[in-house]
């Protein structure tokens, strides 16, 4: 299931057609679709039941997948068609930095996904460490038993 469409990224470019022709082809940028969705189940299966199927939910991820194939994209045409972006485009502000950003605070529970389902809800395991999101380290010299 694709969190977003070609018509979603599209948008996103203003004045670039993705056609036969062009730097980037239609089904090049349906595949940057199929990669990044997949990237983010894998990223989210960690936490939660993947594919999402909450309406609310699926709003969030949407935005990220649609961030990260426009970075990918946005990466793709400067190197095709040797136009630097302006300022604001500073990697800081780039699209896909920002995704995996929030895609990580997800994960660590730092940013809830309201209506999708917890893994540890659907198969009855439930982790103390998991759920408060415990860095795994052991200490040096110490008892970590």
């Amino acid at each position: 299931m694709a969190y977003s469409t070609f018509t979603d990224v599209a948008s996103e470019f203003r004045n670039i057609t993705f056609g036969s022709s062009g730097a980037l082809t239609s089904a090049e940028v349906t595949e940057f679709i199929l990669q990044a969705d997949q990237f983010i189940d894998s990223r989210l299966g960690l936490k939660y039941q993947v594919p999402v199927a909450g309406l609310n939910s699926l709003k969030v991820i949407k935005r990220l997948s649609i961030w990260l194939v426009t970075s990918r994209i946005k990466d793709i045409l400067k190197v095709k068609t040797g136009i630097a972006t302006g300022e604001q485009d500073t990697r800081e502000n780039d699209p896909g930095k920002m995704a995996r950003n929030e895609l990580d605070m997800i994960v660590k529970g730092q940013l809830l996904l309201p209506d999708a389902t917890l893994v540890s809800a659907a198969d009855g395991f439930k982790s103390y460490s998991v759920d408060t999101a415990q860095e795994f380290i052991f200490g040096r010299d110490s008892d970590d038993w």
